[in-house]
């Protein structure tokens, strides 16, 4: 009879629905409570948005990316709880030992495995814009939430909290290198002392680098392009809105005389 390799690509869709249905219950807890805390996290960022002072300057960009964290802490938990069931984990041969291709990390923790997964899925999480999809969540709850309580000029209020940021680029450089700095001295300092906590904390603060990264050269970016056009009486105008979120740019033509 005919039998595939466990590393076939084969087996994948199989093993994924035996996954699902052997671990249904923690799959749909951890998402479940995954959810719940990106709502938690958008309301906070839109009631500190709506205060004065520096924490309403950067609370959108910090909500952001706690959003992030909250995703890589939900797929990284979902993972866990279903390792008990991935071969890739644990596969034996016939004498007993792991097998070539297996992971063998029975012991690690969930802390553990989630500074593991931080950088990669820091990575591809930006590299596929999905901050753009939070951005744009964030927009679309903190919008919703202005319309609630003060109508269509809350709801306007509530949109541009993305915006405030951008009048504070010199602050976002700071933020940019005070989190740099912070993970180089979390990893330097605690790594022997806490090396189960040091990895997400220097994951979160890796997060807020990049992101505050990304929109620091996305502004200094678009200034350096103003330059040039700056003269001109005709052309275009980019619009205001978060374009470093939505990886893409919206222009409209500008009234020049």
């Amino acid at each position: 009879m005919l039998r595939l390799s466990p590393r076939s690509p084969l087996t994948l869709p199989w093993a994924a629905l035996k996954l699902a249905g052997r671990f249904a219950l923690p799959l749909a807890l951890w998402f479940t409570l995954g959810e719940f805390l990106r709502y938690g996290a958008m309301y906070g960022g839109y009631r500190l948005g709506k205060m004065d002072g520096l924490a309403a300057t950067v609370a959108p960009m910090l909500t952001i990316a706690l959003l992030v964290v909250i995703t890589l802490t939900t797929t990284a938990l979902m993972i866990h709880c279903v390792r008990e069931g991935l071969d890739a984990v644990h596969a034996r041969s016939a004498g007993g030992g792991l097998t070539s291709w297996a992971v063998g990390n029975d012991d690690e923790s969930a802390l553990t495995a989630m500074g593991r997964a931080a950088l990669p899925f820091v990575i591809f999480y930006l590299a596929w814009g999905q901050q753009g999809e939070d951005a744009r969540e964030f927009a679309e709850t903190a919008a919703s939430r202005g319309f609630t309580d003060g109508g269509v000029q809350g709801q306007i209020e509530g949109v541009g909290l993305l915006l405030s940021l951008e009048k504070h680029v010199k602050l976002a450089i700071a933020l940019t290198a005070a989190f740099f700095v912070l993970k180089v001295l979390v990893e330097w300092l605690l790594e022997e002392r806490l090396p189960r906590t040091v990895g997400p904390l220097a994951g979160f603060l890796e997060i807020n680098f990049a992101l505050f990264g990304v929109f620091t050269i996305d502004q200094l970016r678009d200034k350096g392009e103003q330059v040039p056009t700056a003269g001109r009486g005709t052309g275009s105008a980019r619009s205001p809105g978060p374009c470093w979120t939505c990886g893409r740019r919206s222009r409209k033509p500008s009234s020049g005389r």
